[in-house]
């Protein structure tokens, strides 16, 4: 039987994710992840998305996403074929990159929203991979963008600190929210999650 289309609203988060195919790392090599850095942005221009917050790791990505235009799904076949098409060309290779449909949890509002936004940025820090500190610094994580404001490119990660964490979009806002993520993972240490 035939999967129905995703009932899409304007005014919902998503926590949107996608596994590479048989699990395989697909973002290892850094051209990867310039690649769908690359897609990503065109897709927030061209499909109207609000990314509030992103992890690229090895074989997977999150998203936090708002599209105003009830177009996920449409975004969604921009980014991953955009990529996909660079991916198997530079590698000379054909087939799926990613396992499956992507997944798109509906985010409820509150503090469940900031629930899945620390999930996401603390993604990498929980798998053993980067610190928060080095997220601050690397593409993989819409942290970097936070602090560096010039880096943005079309991502509202600042207002999203300022709307879900309640942080103002400032360098002593982005400082609050790492002590805060810093928190989570103090919490998670203590075994009170």
């Amino acid at each position: 039987m035939p999967r129905g289309p995703r009932t899409e609203d304007p005014h919902a988060l998503y926590h949107v994710f996608s596994r590479g195919n048989y699990r395989t790392a697909i973002f290892e090599d850094p051209g990867a992840v310039r690649s769908f850095m690359h897609a990503l942005e065109a897709t927030i221009v061209r499909a109207g998305w609000e990314v509030y917050a992103f992890a690229i790791m090895p074989n997977h990505f999150h998203l936090m996403i708002r599209a105003p235009r009830a177009n996920l799904s449409r975004g969604m076949h921009l980014l991953l074929s955009a990529f996909s098409l660079r991916f198997n060309g530079y590698r000379d290779e054909h087939g799926h990159v990613f396992q499956g449909r992507y997944q798109a949890k509906r985010v409820p509002p509150g503090m469940d929203a900031l629930r899945v936004m620390d999930y996401i940025h603390l993604n990498h820090v929980r798998k053993g991979l980067l610190t928060i500190d080095e997220c601050t610094v690397s593409s993989l994580s819409s942290l970097s963008r936070l602090v560096h404001p010039d880096r943005r490119e079309g991502t509202a990660i600042g207002s999203a600190v300022e709307r879900i964490a309640g942080y103002p979009d400032s360098p002593e806002g982005w400082n609050r929210y790492l002590a805060h993520l810093r928190a989570v993972l103090l919490e998670d240490a203590s075994g009170n999650k």
